[in-house]
């Protein structure tokens, strides 16, 4: 072999290495997923394309009385406590926590409360690695999910541009330690995402399926399913 061609797999391997590093979520103290992998999961609640209104009672009490599990974003502690007394521990629930980045711990202090006393099994996920830092240093225990969309930017900025690149590649899970990455379908075949799958088996929960083409790939290839408007 060539000094040339050694020099080249020296760099591969080395920036593979890298790469399997930086991805590397929560491998210690996991909490148990079982019970969350046993679901579909409805997104904001079970309409079918129909007339019922998504994150709504009715919505939520169509997933449960069909046995989904309930995907939802919650934007206030009120919110979040109106959703989880409907739920009641009857399905597991996915929480996408989207706070206003300037009030973001005092989002997440108020939210601990009512997470705490739930009895029911529930995951906490956002795109926002300060959540789930925040909740890896405060609420160790629960269990945590990172979001992966290419479509997510928080600004044009030089540095919001490399925050987002970061983000999207899964470069800073050695940070939030998630326990499963929440992808968008067009993200599912990402180099890192597939590099963190085969090395460290992470769940990955993939949105939002809306056929059942999509719905049969996903769950062949052993991924959780996040659908709407059509019922698996």
């Amino acid at each position: 072999m060539s000094d040339f061609m050694k020099r080249l797999v020296g760099t591969v391997a080395g920036g593979t290495a890298a790469l399997a590093i930086a991805v590397k979520p929560r491998i210690s103290k996991k909490p148990d997923l079982h019970e969350m992998e046993k679901y579909d999961y409805a997104n904001r609640g079970f309409t079918d394309g129909g007339s019922c209104i998504p994150d709504t009672k009715e919505s939520f009490q169509n997933a449960i009385d069909r046995g989904y599990g309930i995907r939802t974003e919650v934007k206030s502690p009120e919110m979040l406590k109106e959703i989880l007394d409907l739920i009641d521990g009857q399905v597991p629930v996915i929480l996408t926590l989207a706070p206003d980045k300037n009030r973001l711990y005092r989002f997440c202090e108020k939210i601990f409360p009512i997470l705490d006393e739930y009895e029911g099994v529930f995951t906490v996920e956002s795109v926002n690695t300060e959540v789930l830092a925040f909740f890896r240093s405060q609420r160790g225990e629960y269990i945590r999910g990172q979001i992966v969309d290419s479509a997510y930017t928080s600004g044009y900025s030089l540095r919001g541009q490399a925050s987002d690149f970061a983000v999207r590649n899964l470069l800073l899970n050695t940070r939030t330690e998630p326990d499963y990455i929440s992808c968008s379908i067009r993200d599912r075949k990402k180099i890192s995402l597939l590099l963190c799958r085969l090395i460290y088996r992470i769940p990955v929960v993939n949105w939002v399926v809306r056929d059942m083409q999509e719905y049969e790939q996903v769950r062949s290839d052993g991924q959780i399913a996040v659908f709407e408007n059509i019922e698996p």
